[in-house]
């Protein structure tokens, strides 16, 4: 069992269950007045904790929410999984650019 900050317990609250409604960074923000960044964070560790917090980052009804089916959660990992393809294609591209030469590849609009 997880003792909850009382950070975590006000936003943990302000996340609905299933998708059927979801809540933004930036509602959550307006309510709390608590930084996007600190959000993020306690969204983070509140899913660490095992709470199947999960998001929709595709449709117009974006936000966070509580996945409460089979279904909600594959929904939920599609765009997890889809963050870290992002994230891996990012860091190869990292790994594999020219220290010195990076500006010669680039023409300025």
């Amino acid at each position: 069992m997880h003792e909850l900050s009382t950070t975590e317990l006000i936003i943990l609250r302000l996340i609905p269950a299933g998708s059927g409604r979801k809540i933004t960074t930036k509602q959550i923000k307006k309510v709390t007045g608590i930084s996007i960044r600190n959000i993020r964070d306690v969204i983070r560790g509140l899913v660490l904790k095992g709470i199947p917090i999960v998001s929709d980052r595709t449709s117009s009804d974006r936000g966070f929410y509580i996945a409460t089916t089979e279904d909600e959660r594959r929904a939920g990992m599609s765009q997890f999984n889809n963050q870290l393809n992002d994230m891996a294609r990012r860091k190869r591209a990292i790994q594999n650019a020219d220290l010195n030469g990076w500006r010669s590849t680039i023409k300025e609009g």
